[in-house]
């Protein structure tokens, strides 16, 4: 395990006009994400996940927030990332599609348990350029 006990790693991509990176998997619209793998430190994880659900290559993830879920033992770090490029979308198991959407039409559809919790670490991550 890393040397913050992080366990998952998200990351929160913006275009230029402001857009969210959103990705569709079972549960809905959601933000691109998954586990830390053995050897590997949180912000690696999170730009190889990024790619690997939307086909997006990021740089230079901006850790804004560890969210700790003590009776799971689950830690997960958020961060911003830069944008770099958008390939052709690649459908696989976990992905079945990807989009920029704004972040009033992501909140409506997103497919997690706590819309309000999501709208506040989106908050957290476009304070990281003010």
């Amino acid at each position: 395990m890393n040397k913050e006990g992080i366990t998952a790693a998200c990351g929160f991509i913006f275009d230029a006009k402001g857009d969210i990176l959103a990705i569709k998997n079972h549960r809905g619209w959601d933000i691109p994400g998954g586990k830390v793998e053995k050897n590997e430190e949180p912000h690696q994880t999170v730009i190889r996940e990024v790619f690997e659900e939307a086909s997006v290559v990021v740089e230079n993830p901006k850790l804004f927030y560890i969210q700790e879920f003590e009776t799971l033992g689950w830690k997960i770090a958020y961060y911003r990332c830069d944008l770099v490029r958008i390939d052709s979308f690649i459908k696989e198991h976990e992905t079945t599609d990807r989009d920029f959407m704004s972040i009033t039409e992501f909140l409506s559809v997103y497919g997690g348990d706590d819309v309000k919790e999501t709208e506040d670490l989106i908050k957290k991550a476009l304070e990281l350029n003010e």
